[in-house]
């Protein structure tokens, strides 16, 4: 029995080399197809994560400069409420009140 085998493997070997060669290889390609498939997926959610970055800094910048525009908007209704007080204030009473502004600063 063990002479059959002999002779078989020694008539058969480059075929069986072959398909063990063969097997190996599309094993091998399996392997690296699903290792490159997770690095791809890992690749897709640092990039999805990185685009969620922007977006938040993004909206975070928006509402920075929304925040900014209302200030500016309300500092000059302040400036306009105050130059028409200004204007429309006697002399005597500014000088009354700049004196008081002065005297509370010596203080």
């Amino acid at each position: 029995m063990l002479t059959i085998f002999v002779s078989l493997f020694a008539k058969f070997w480059p075929a069986i080399v072959g398909a063990c060669g063969i097997g190996a290889g599309v094993l091998v390609g399996f392997v690296q197809t699903k290792s490159a498939q997770t690095k791809v997926a890992q690749a897709n959610a640092v990039v999805a994560q990185a685009q969620q970055q922007v977006a938040d800094e993004g909206n975070a910048q928006a509402q920075a400069d929304a925040a900014a525009a209302r200030a500016g908007e309300t500092a000059v209704v302040n400036a306009s409420q105050a130059e028409q007080a200004a204007s429309t204030t006697p002399p005597s009473d500014l000088d009354a009140r700049l004196e008081d502004l002065g005297a509370l600063r010596k203080e």
